[in-house]
C-alpha cells in the first residue's frame, strides 16, 4: 500500500544514529523542509506517497508506525491504541524511524526528552499516550536498517542505568497501570531486567549479571525466571519473521 515511502525511509535510516529533536530523523538530520506538517519524515518524491498522505490515511490516529527490516529479519507491528505498558515492559518495541506523527502533535507533548541516551522513543510515545492519543499501525515492511556502525552501543552497565532512569521516570505511569492490574509493576521490571541481564551476559560481564538475577529473584522468584525461560524457548525458535 505504501511501498513509494520505502526508498524515503532507507534514505533515512541509512544517514546515521544519534539524537534528534521533534523535526529531526534519528540520524540527526533536520526534516522541517517547510513541505509538510508530518514529523520523522525525509522529503519525498513528487511520485511517492508522502508522510502526510500515510497520516492523513489513517485519520483515527495522530501517529502511525510501520514495519521493519533489521539484522536479517522483518517485524510486521500487529498491535495498536494505547501501548504504555508495552513500551514500559519491553513487550512493543517501535523504533524512532518507523514513527510517523503530525509535526504539530510532536510540538504539543514536547519534542524529543535529550536526557534519554536510550529509549528515547518510547519515552516520546509515552508521553503522546499520556496526552490521550493512541497509535496506529501499518502492516507492512517499509524501514531497512543498516547496523554496520556499532559506535553509539552502551555497554552493559551504562545500558542497566538507563533502563533505571528509564524505569523511574515513568515511575507516575506505572502507578497508573498497577491501579488496572495489580502486577502491573511486577511485569514490567520483570521483563525490563530481563533484558538487562541478558545484555550484561552477551557482554561477558558476569558479575553485574548475577548480581541482576539475586535482585530479582529476591523480588520477583517465579515471574523472572519464567520470563527467562520463555525468553529463551523463543529465541531457540527463531522465527524469520516477527509479530509484534
Amino acid at each position: 500500500m505504501f511501498k513509494g515511502l520505502k526508498m524515503n525511509l532507507q534514505l533515512m535510516v541509512d544517514a546515521g544514529a544519534g539524537g534528534g529533536t521533534p523535526n529531526q530523523t534519528d540520524g540527526g538530520t533536520n526534516t522541517d523542509t517547510g513541505a509538510g506538517e508530518g514529523f520523522n519524515a525525509g522529503a519525498t518524491e513528487n511520485n511517492t506517497p508522502s508522510f502526510d498522505d500515510v497520516l492523513g490515511q489513517n485519520k483515527d490516529y495522530k501517529a502511525v508506525y510501520c514495519g521493519w527490516h533489521r539484522n536479517g529479519k522483518i517485524v510486521i507491528p500487529k498491535r495498536k491504541g494505547n501501548l504504555g505498558f508495552e513500551l514500559l515492559s519491553g513487550d512493543s518495541l517501535i523504533y524512532t524511524n518507523t514513527i510517523m506523527m503530525w509535526k504539530n502533535i510532536a510540538e504539543k507533548i514536547g519534542g524529543w526528552d535529550e536526557r534519554f541516551r536510550r529509549n528515547q522513543e518510547a519515552a516520546f510515545l509515552l508521553r503522546y499516550f499520556k496526552y490521550g492519543f493512541s497509535i496506529g499501525v501499518i502492516e507492512e515492511c517499509l524501514v531497512e536498517f543498516d547496523t554496520s556502525d556499532r559506535r553509539n552501543q552502551l555497554d552493559s552497565e551504562k545500558n542497566e542505568e538507563q533502563f533505571e532512569f528509564y524505569l523511574r521516570e515513568h515511575e507516575d505511569m506505572i502507578k497508573k497501570l498497577a491501579e488496572f492490574d495489580k502486577n502491573a509493576r511486577k511485569k514490567i521490571y520483570s521483563k525490563r531486567y530481563r533484558g538487562v541481564l541478558l545484555y550484561h551476559l552477551k557482554s561477558k560481564n558476569i558479575i553485574n549479571a548475577f548480581k541482576v538475577y539475586i535482585k530479582m529473584i529476591k523480588y520477583i522468584p517465579i515471574m523472572f525466571n519464567k520470563d527467562i525461560i520463555v525468553y529463551i524457548c523463543y529465541r531457540l525458535i527463531n522465527k524469520d519473521i516477527c509479530n509484534y
